[in-house]
């Protein structure tokens, strides 16, 4: 049971000083920063779904460069020292949706369920038992992390420190259910908010409904509850079931993309092979594009034997700017490179810097030499300030 539960594997953290230390900044800056961080949020709504008819507007907070800054040094000072059992998966190093997928593959009966409205729903006083109960930090540290961390006392759907809350929020209480789970010869993870219980063999529905109740009676204790239309029970003998856990097909043995959906890549990159022959240039083909290498991408990490292939196809169709679009860039960079020397550690001007890199390094399928100019001049104004932020974050 002991490796069901996480653990904090440092010294508590016992005083502002100490935070402050570990986080790069004085005492005074982080309790101002800590003050102010509800309005260090830039607030966006995105919308999700397949159905366009049907979509669901889903509200994030990207904190603000400042406050990024000291929550990517939370994680690396905090949360990255706490050792995560197996059964946690998403927002982990070497742990996704594949990994996830593996540990139900080949099973006869597959439950999945999904917490509702997850990270808004967390509640503040969770949070900070993360910090006092499980990394034993003195009750004020950890009112202070928590208020670095969340928004109007709940946490923050598209920061950086989310993914980890949502791994630890039930730190105190899921291990157990881990432990009668496996005595009953059942599979438990959780990728964040999805949840899969899987057999080995077909299970009753008495097993089934008891599985569901303790999973949903959990998370009831955390003000949270199942999503009533994603619970989905599928088993074997079920030639309609589609046995999927987190969009990979997982009936057999090993993780795999069904064969609909491998076509369906294939006809992707043939499309991004016809479009480029048209113009390679435009945005909607950089778009097509992108999405595209994204999915072969998948058949990589799958080991899919035609990944390679499929690699190889679209390296030959990448795409290209045009003169104005070259020309654009070149008007930023020289503006950029321009700026005094005291404003290149600034976030927002390094995330240029490192969008420009990224552009110029198009512009190069077309004009090396051009591409390379550039290049060598914003890495002479910034290098050594992005080099100096990366081993301050790393």
């Amino acid at each position: 049971m002991a490796n069901d539960k996480p653990y904090y594997s440092k010294k508590p953290i016992a005083s502002v000083e100490a935070l402050a230390q570990c986080l790069g900044v004085t005492p005074e800056r982080l309790l101002l920063i800590a003050k102010n961080s509800e309005k260090s949020y830039i607030e966006f709504t995105v919308y999700t779904g397949k159905d366009k008819t049907n979509l669901k507007e889903r509200v994030l907070h990207e904190p603000k460069p400042f406050l990024k800054s000291i929550q990517k040094k939370i994680n690396r000072e905090i949360f990255e020292h706490i050792i995560y059992p197996e059964y946690l998966h998403g927002g982990l190093k070497e742990r996704d949706y594949v990994t996830n997928v593996s540990l139900h593959a080949g099973a006869k009966t597959i439950v999945a369920m999904d917490i509702q409205d997850f990270y808004p729903s967390i509640q503040r006083t969770h949070v900070q038992d993360i910090f006092t109960l499980l990394c034993k930090f003195p009750p004020a540290i950890s009112s202070l992390i928590t208020d670095l961390i969340t928004i109007n006392g709940r946490v923050a759907q598209g920061a950086c420190c989310s993914s980890y809350i949502a791994n630890l929020i039930f730190f105190n209480s899921e291990y157990g259910r881990i432990s009668k789970f496996r005595s009953q010869g059942l599979t438990y993870t959780r990728l964040l908010d999805d949840i899969t219980i899987s057999s080995r063999v077909v299970l009753e529905e008495k097993k089934i409904s008891n599985a569901i109740e303790s999973v949903a009676s959990l998370f009831t204790k955390f003000g949270l509850k199942l999503h009533p239309r994603k619970t989905k029970v599928e088993q074997s003998s079920d030639t309609k079931a589609k046995f999927e856990v987190t969009g990979l097909w997982a009936k057999h043995g090993n993780p795999k993309i069904r064969k609909k959906d491998r076509h369906y890549v294939r006809h992707l990159v043939f499309i991004c092979q016809k479009e480029f022959e048209k113009d390679s240039n435009c945005s909607k083909y950089h778009e097509l594009w992108n999405m595209t290498s994204g999915k072969v991408a998948v058949l990589t990490r799958l080991k899919h034997a035609q990944s390679k292939d499929l690699r190889k196809k679209l390296g030959s169709v990448l795409p290209t700017y045009d003169s104005e679009a070259s020309a654009k860039l070149q008007r930023i960079a020289y503006k950029l490179c321009r700026i005094p020397e005291t404003e290149t550690s600034s976030p927002g001007k390094l995330k240029t810097y490192h969008k420009l890199k990224y552009h110029f390094g198009i512009v190069a399928r077309t004009d090396r030499q051009l591409a390379k100019k550039w290049k060598e001049m914003l890495d002479t104004k910034f290098k050594a300030s992005a080099i100096a932020a990366r081993s301050t974050n790393e």
